[in-house]
């Protein structure tokens, strides 16, 4: 949901002819931020309108998510014209970013990051279910809503400057548990790291592949990242079974 809020958001402000004196090419990624965050509000209201159970963010996402895509291709479909310089950004590139702009998301990136590497431990607490975890002492509900804010936050932060760019946040922390176990003192920050060196790889392909224009980074990653997920949905429903 969130990043349909920051696609539907920048649509919306490029049809309304929306500027802002001094924001310049700033103007883009806030008002991303702020489609991202209202997109984040409904998945919330709606979750805990269902009960606030983790299944129902899961799903209240979904549902935001698609009705925030669906208004973005209506928007599209009628104003095809006017929308070639929200193309490129919808699907995920990193050719806009410049120096300025690198800093605000490393910054951003870096605190929440660590707010969030603080509590791994009780990461680590919850993956003994949510009755063990409460008898540890932890409010569960609190913590995981917590971290629901936080995990979005960090979504909108990147999406913002960057497009959407899918399947790195499904994809690699699989991956690295696969390699280094479900410790979250080691998972967050080495999901960090391979994250970061497969989108600097994805990236120099698409820089590279038809010189001298650029492919857009997020269509390289879904292109990897659709049949990767698929093998790891059916690895995981082979080891359910057994």
């Amino acid at each position: 949901g969130v990043s349909s809020g920051a696609a539907l958001g920048v649509t919306t402000a490029v049809l309304a002819g929306v500027t802002i004196a001094g924001l310049g090419v700033y103007l883009t990624p806030i008002i991303a931020f702020i489609g991202a965050v209202m997109a984040f509000l409904f998945t919330m209201l709606l979750a805990e309108a269902a009960g606030g159970r983790s299944i129902s963010y899961v799903l209240g996402g979904v549902i935001v998510g698609i009705a925030l895509q669906s208004g973005t291709t209506i928007l599209m479909y009628f104003n095809a014209d006017r929308l070639h310089s929200v193309l490129y950004w919808l699907f995920g590139s990193f050719s806009s970013l410049n120096w300025q702009k690198t800093a605000i998301i490393i910054l951003g990136v870096a605190i929440l990051t660590s707010i969030m590497l603080l509590f791994a431990k009780e990461l680590n607490v919850i993956l003994l279910g949510d009755e063990q975890a409460q008898q540890l002492g932890m409010n569960v509900k609190s913590f995981k809503t917590g971290m629901f804010v936080l995990v979005s936050a960090l979504a909108a932060v990147c999406v913002a400057f960057t497009g959407i760019i899918g399947f790195v946040g499904l994809i690699v922390p699989h991956l690295v548990r696969m390699l280094i176990g479900g410790d979250h003192r080691l998972l967050l920050p080495a999901s960090m790291v391979v994250g970061a060196n497969i989108l600097l790889v994805a990236d120099i392909v698409c820089k590279t592949v038809v010189v001298p224009s650029e492919l857009p980074v997020g269509a390289i990653i879904s292109i990897i990242g659709a049949p990767f997920f698929g093998y790891l949905m059916i690895r995981m429903g082979k080891e359910y079974v057994m």
